[in-house]
Order: C-alpha cells, then structure tokens, then sequence
C-alpha cells in the first residue's frame, strides 16, 4: 500500500510523473538530495523559454502567473553551488530554455550531498511517503476548491512583518561573500564553458531587492555592493571563457535601498514578509525589470 501511494504520487519526479511544484513546507524536510533531484526532474519537464531559479525569496517574492513564458523553481536556502550542479547535468538535455534567471544567493562551501537512489528508498522510506501524502492532500484540496489552483503564486504569509533576524542576516552574508574563492569560479567557468559549447543561452545573475532600515541602510549597502563586486567579476569571466553564451548581473537590492535611505525612511512593512523576504509589489516590479 505504502509503496503503491508513493508510485503514484511520485513527489519527486522519480517514474516520470508530471513534477509538480511545491505545495506542501513537508517537503522541505525531505533529505537535501532528494530535494535536489526533484529540481533536476522539474527542469527536465520545463518547456518555458524563460527559467526563474532561487531560494524561498524567490518563491515568496515573484509572483508568475500573469507570465506563463516564465518558470519559476526554488528550494529553502538553494544557493549557486548547487545550482551549478544541477544545471550542469539538465541543460545539456533540454530543449529550452533560451534565458535562465539566477538569484545571486552565495551558499557555504560545504559540500553537496551525495544522491543515492534505491527502489527501498524510493518507495518505502517514511520521508518519501511524507512527502507523497502531502502532495495527495493538496491535489484533494485543489480539486474540492480548498487550496490554492495556481501554484505561479507568491508564497507568502499572512503573519505581521517583524524586524527580527536582520543584524543576524546581514552577519551571515559578510561572511559568506568572504568564503567565495577561486575554486568557485573556476568550478563555474568550467560547467558554463561546457554548457556553451554546444547551446547557446542567456544567463543573468541578479541580486533580488534587500530589506535595510534606516540604521543598517550603509552596512547593507556595503554588503550588497560586495556582492555585486563578485558577480560582476564572474560574469566578466565567462564572458571571456564562454563566448558563445551571453552572461548579465541586475542588482536590484541597491535602487530599493537608496530610494529609502536617501529619505531617510523605513521601508514599508506591506512590502516584507520578513527581514528576508520581499513580496506584493516589490516583487512585481523586480520581476518586470529582469524580464526586461
């Protein structure tokens, strides 16, 4: 029984069923390569000419429904390391797309779980079947007009915005932008300089818009400057090293900050779910400049 749910449900994509986005935070527990493989498969199946790819602000921040050429994947805390795995092993299998949109979302320097794929596993395992029963429940739930029935929509919360967490952010990422090393980009150059041998598409990087009170306004500002510092660097490089593909870099965080702070003025709280997460019209208007 528990092995037939989860061959029908599929929640990973595993036996060729239609990879669904995600519906359910379940998920999001599910071991990190089984996440990863869901990723690959959900690519694998996307025939839009555009590619939205990111961590939870992406998901909670872009709304695509009103642009169906564009598809939108993203996973908790998904950086460029893994996206460069995963890229690597899809686009040379795929007929599109023509233009891949990348959160500039720089990870630890960990390295990636190791996928291991079983019969066991996948259709017995108590993660798996987790994940198949929440993906039954929101398929049950849309269909008696439940649920959501377009999941293009912004995961977003309705809880109150909170200042919470943003001294603790903005520590983390100084210290991530100093972990990136050359290893990093060279690991980049050669997955890029491959896929371009063969196909030709578009790559643009973007750094999404970033929350910064008026007390924080200068110290985000330098952060997000040193991150743009090293995309823009990488993208100078694959530029050289991968003519054949066009590479970008939108930095989108410092317009919003500067529009802000040079008021001096907090930004609006309708315009944060959290010291992390942009949505409602922030989002909209970040989606139409990178689509641009």
């Amino acid at each position: 029984m528990i092995a037939g749910l989860n061959l029908a449900m599929d929640p990973y994509g595993t036996w060729g069923t239609p990879v669904m986005p995600v519906v359910s935070s379940t998920f999001f527990t599910a071991p990190r390569d089984r996440q990863l493989a869901w990723l690959r498969n959900r690519l694998k199946a996307s025939p839009e000419p555009t590619w939205l790819l990111g961590s939870s602000r992406v998901l909670a921040g872009f709304d695509t429904c009103a642009v169906p050429e564009v598809q939108r994947v993203g996973l908790l805390s998904l950086n460029l390391s893994e996206l460069q795995v995963v890229l690597g092993d899809v686009l040379p299998h795929a007929t599109s797309p023509k233009r891949v949109l990348m959160e500039w979302a720089l990870g630890t320097s960990e390295p990636l779980p190791p996928e291991r794929q079983s019969l066991h596993r996948e259709l017995l395992t108590l993660d798996t079947t987790r994940v198949s029963v929440a993906k039954f429940a929101f398929l049950a739930a849309s269909r008696l007009g439940y649920g959501p029935s377009r999941t293009c929509e912004a995961h977003t919360s309705a809880a109150e915005f909170a200042l919470a967490g943003l001294e603790a952010l903005i520590s983390t990422q100084y210290s991530v932008a100093a972990e990136i090393g050359p290893n990093v980009r060279v690991a980049w150059a050669r997955t890029f300089q491959r896929l371009c041998a063969t196909h030709q598409h578009e790559f643009v990087f973007f750094i999404g818009p970033m929350y910064a009170s008026v007390e924080t306004a200068r110290e985000v500002r330098d952060l997000v400057e040193r991150h743009a510092e090293l995309g823009r660097s990488l993208v100078s490089e694959l530029s050289v090293g991968a003519p054949r593909c066009q590479f970008a870099f939108i930095d989108l965080a410092t317009p919003y900050i500067d529009t802000y702070a040079g008021r001096g003025q907090e930004p609006p709280a309708e315009d944060w779910q959290d010291v992390r997460h942009f949505r409602g019209p922030v989002g909209h208007q970040a989606l139409r400049e990178l689509l641009e």
